[in-house]
């Protein structure tokens, strides 16, 4: 009696699932299903689907914020802020949730290094809904965060 019940209360919750694109390499692939070291999504033009494996791929989760244009940040997006400032999309794992870097920030985070980064500096720079606009990501658009680490250096 008591598993039918949660059964049935299971169904009736419509939880939000985590939605996630997909960069093979060469394009990104969005609308992905992820789990279990493996990767669904659907292949161009046939619509037809296609497992991957998580090691061949590099998946990144839709934050659920929006930029000034209202279209949705995802992690490793490039974002601009009013004042120029160039910064990028984590999920900060030592911390459980989504930042916001600066380009140079970014680098020390990249290369593995959380230690070096100043937590009150990233509270300076909070992702919020349509405070940022996004001009790329890091792995379409590399130029954006390299040009820039070449004028700090």
């Amino acid at each position: 009696m008591l598993l039918k019940r949660v059964i049935l209360i299971l169904k009736n919750y419509k939880m939000k699932r985590p939605d996630y694109r997909l960069w093979d390499g060469k394009k990104m692939r969005y609308n992905a299903i992820v789990g279990n070291g493996q990767a669904l999504y659907i292949t161009d033009g046939t619509g037809e689907y296609k497992w991957t494996n998580l090691a061949e791929i590099i998946a990144m989760e839709k934050t659920g914020f929006e930029d000034t244009e209202f279209k949705f940040i995802w992690e490793s997006d490039i974002l601009e802020d009013k004042e120029g400032n160039i910064a990028v999309v984590v999920w900060i794992k030592e911390w459980g949730m989504f930042g916001v870097l600066l380009d140079y920030e970014f680098e020390k985070y990249k290369d593995g290094d959380i230690k070096e980064l100043d937590e009150s500096m990233f509270w300076t720079f909070p992702l919020e809904n349509r405070l940022y606009k996004k001009i790329g990501n890091i792995y379409e658009n590399p130029h954006l965060i390299e040009n820039r680490m070449e004028k700090i250096i």
